[in-house]
C-alpha cells in the first residue's frame, strides 16, 4: 500500500461504546520491576505534560476517543509533538468503521470489511478494529488534516492512507498484570483500557468508582443496565483508600482514569479513580506509534473486522502465512503480525517462492529468525536482514507457532481472494498440508510486511551535529515549509535565508520589525486562544505554514528560526 502522507464518559450511563476483545505484545517486555514502581504515578501534575485536553463524546464513540487519547500521549511522550496535538476521532472511525473496504480493486485490501456508512459515528467497536486499521496505516491525521466529527463526514478515498504517524506495537495486558501495566504506562504511555459502566452507578463524593455489583459473567452475558466502555489509564495511587469508593473495595488502590465526558458528575475535570478490584476490568491495551519515515510501504491482506478463531485441531502447532508479489522492486525489512496468545519461540521465515508455488513453502528459505512474543496483540518485528524481491517475484511470509493444547488466532473476518493467505497443523510426527483460506471459508491471515524506506522518499532535512541525516520531524507542513526555506540544504533555516526567500520580516507578529522571543509568545497565545491587549501585530501572520490554523507546527517553526536550531534541538 502506498503510504499517502507523513506527521509532523457521563462514565454511567455509556451503551456499548466499545469493548476491549479478549485477544497484548512484543518480545520486549516494559522496563521496571515491582520494586522499582513508584507507589503513585500521576502524569497531570509532571512535566512535561503528556496529556492532551479531555474531550467530550456525544454518542457512543469512546472506543476512538481513548485509542487516540493514548496514541496522543504516546507521541507526546516519545518527542514527536507537544500537549496541544489533536487527533482525528473522524478520520479514525471512518476508515475503520464508515468504510473499512478500499474502493480500488488492486488495493489488497479491497473486498470485505466493515462498512457501515456515517452509522459509524454512532456505533460501538473492539479496540482490535482500532488497532487492525491503524496496522493497515488508515489513519491517523490531525484534527485540522479532517473534517469535523459534528459533519460525520463522508470521506474521500485519496484520504485513507494518509497518516501522521504509524502503529508499531499493541501490547493486551490481563488486568491481574498490574505491574506490568504500570511499567507499560512508564515506558509508552496511557492504555486503553475497557470495563462495564454500569448504568446510573455514581462516582464517589472522592471521584471513586467500584462496582461489586457487577460481575464479569453478567457483564458479559449482556444482561445488565449499561453497556462496556473504553477509557484511558493514565497512572495510579497504591495509597488510594479503599473507603474512598461508593461501596468499600476489598483494598487500597486505584487506576487513575481520563474519560471522554467532559467534567461530568463528580469527576476531576474529566477524570476519576477506578479500583484495582473492579470485576469488569477487561484486558488493558498498550499503544506504541513512530514516525512515518520508519517504513516505505506496508503489505496485508485483512480489513480492520477481526476476530479471535479456535481451530477444531487440538495438540497441533499451528502455522499462518500470506503470499505477497513485488509489483515493482522492493526490499521488506520487517514483518508485522497479530498473535491471540504468548507465543515462545515464533518461528518467522521469508520465502522467495517458485513460479509455479502452490503455497506459501513452494520456493527457497530466504529468512528464518526466532522471537519470543511475551503478550498476546500486534507486533512489529524487524529482520536481521532485508529481502529484496524483483518486480514479479512472489514471496510468502509465514508465522509458526508452537504446539499447544487449543491454537487460537486473529484472523479477518472474511477473505476475498485465492492463492493468497493459508494455514496448516503440524505435530511432532506429521507436516499436514495448507490450506487455502478462501476455498476453507476462513478469514484472511493478519501478517503483514513493511518495504525499505527508500531514499528518494526520505526527508533530506535535519541532520546530526556532524552532518549525518536522522529521522526526520513526523510533520509534512512544517517539513515542507522548512525545505523551501532551507535554500543551501544545510538543514538549517537561517535569518539570511529568511531575508533571501520573502520581503520583509514575515514572521514580525506584533510588527516591531523584528522575529523574536516576544513573536513566538504571541504566537503561543494565540494557539491557546489568549488574548493580547493592544493592536501592535497581526493574527495572520501566526500562520507560518499557511494552513489557517495556528498549531504546534507554527509554534516549532518559529522557535527554531529565532534560535536558529534544527528542528531537532
Amino acid at each position: 500500500m502506498k503510504q499517502i502522507r507523513k506527521f509532523t464518559a457521563a462514565v454511567m450511563s455509556c451503551i456499548l461504546c466499545s469493548t476491549v476483545m479478549p485477544f497484548s505484545v512484543f518480545a520486549e517486555e516494559p522496563a521496571g520491576t515491582a520494586a522499582e514502581l513508584p507507589a503513585k504515578y500521576d502524569p497531570r501534575t509532571e512535566e512535561p505534560e503528556i496529556l492532551t485536553a479531555v474531550k467530550n463524546q456525544t454518542s457512543p464513540i469512546c472506543w476512538s476517543y481513548s485509542s487516540l487519547g493514548c496514541i496522543e500521549s504516546n507521541l507526546i511522550k516519545k518527542g514527536y509533538a507537544d500537549n496541544t496535538l489533536n487527533l482525528s476521532e473522524a478520520h479514525l472511525i471512518w476508515f475503520s468503521r464508515g468504510k473499512d473496504s478500499p474502493d480500488d480493486p488492486d488495493d489488497p485490501r479491497h473486498g470485505g470489511g466493515k462498512n457501515l456508512g456515517k452509522e459509524a459515528y454512532r456505533t460501538g467497536s473492539y479496540t482490535i478494529n482500532t488497532i487492525a486499521a491503524l496496522a493497515a496505516w488508515q489513519g491517523i491525521v490531525t484534527d485540522s488534516d479532517a473534517l469535523t466529527l459534528t459533519q460525520t463526514p463522508v470521506m474521500a478515498e485519496s484520504e485513507r492512507y494518509r497518516s501522521a504517524a504509524h502503529l508499531q506495537n499493541a501490547d493486551y495486558y490481563k488486568a491481574s498484570e498490574k505491574d506490568g501495566i504500570k511499567a507499560s504506562i512508564l515506558k509508552n504511555g496511557p492504555m486503553i483500557l475497557g470495563y462495564f459502566c454500569a448504568e446510573n452507578y455514581p462516582l464517589s463524593a472522592k471521584a471513586g468508582y467500584y462496582n461489586a455489583d457487577t460481575t464479569m459473567e453478567a457483564a458479559r452475558r449482556s444482561d445488565l443496565a449499561g453497556g462496556w466502555h473504553s477509557v484511558m489509564v493514565v497512572g495510579w495511587d497504591d495509597t488510594y483508600s479503599k473507603d474512598n469508593f461508593t461501596v468499600p473495595a476489598p483494598g487500597d488502590g486505584a487506576w487513575i482514569i481520563k474519560n471522554s465526558y467532559g467534567n461530568f458528575q463528580r469527576s476531576e475535570n474529566g477524570y476519576f479513580y477506578m479500583s484495582y478490584y473492579e470485576p469488569t476490568i477487561d484486558e488493558v491495551v498498550s499503544v506504541d506509534m513512530e514516525p512515518v519515515t520508519n517504513y516505505g510501504a506496508v503489505r496485508s491482506y485483512d480489513c480492520s473486522d477481526l476476530s479471535t478463531t479456535y481451530f477444531a485441531e487440538k495438540n497441533c502447532g499451528l502455522m499462518l502465512a500470506n503470499v505477497f508479489e513485488a509489483k515493482e522492486p522492493e526490499t521488506v525489512t520487517a514483518v508485522g503480525f497479530f498473535s491471540a496468545e504468548q507465543i515462545p519461540e515464533c518461528k518467522i521465515c521469508v520465502y522467495k517462492l517458485d513460479p509455479d508455488a502452490e503455497n506459501p513453502e513452494d520456493g527457497t528459505p530466504a529468512i528464518e529468525m526466532t522471537a519470543d512474543i511475551a503478550h498476546k496483540g500486534y507486533h512489529t518485528i524487524k529482520l536481521p536482514e532485508s529481502f529484496k524481491a524483483e518486480a514479479g517475484q512472489k514471496y510468502s511470509v509465514t508465522v509458526r507457532m508452537p504446539v499447544e493444547t487449543i491454537q487460537p488466532a486473529i484472523l479477518d473476518t472474511g477473505c476475498y481472494k485465492a492463492g493468497v493467505s493459508y494455514y496448516r497443523f503440524y505435530t511432532a510426527e506429521e507436516e499436514k498440508p495448507w490450506k487455502d483460506c478462501f476455498r476453507a471459508g476462513r478469514g484472511d491471515c493478519t501478517v503483514h510486511v513493511y518495504t525499505e524506506y527508500t531514499g528518494e522518499e526520505k526527508d533530506p532535512f535535519i541532520k546530526n551535529a556532524d552532518g549525518t541525516l536522522i529521522d526526520a520531524y513526523p510533520e509534512p507542513l512544517m517539513r515542507e515549509t522548512l525545505r523551501e526555506l532551507d535554500t543551501n540544504h544545510d538543514g538549517y533555516f537561517s535569518r539570511e535565508e529568511s531575508a533571501a526567500s520573502y520581503t520583509g520580516v514575515i514572521y514580525d507578529i506584533n510588527r516591531d520589525g523584528l522575529s523574536d522571543s516576544r513573536d513566538l509568545t504571541l504566537l503561543k497565545r494565540a494557539i491557546l486562544g489568549l488574548q493580547e491587549s493592544g493592536s501592535g501585530y497581526d493574527w495572520k501572520e501566526a500562520d507560518i505554514d499557511i494552513n489557517c490554523v495556528y498549531e504546534y507546527n507554527d509554534v516549532h517553526i518559529l522557535k527554531c528560526w529565532t534560535l536558529q536550531k534544527s528542528t531537532k534541538e
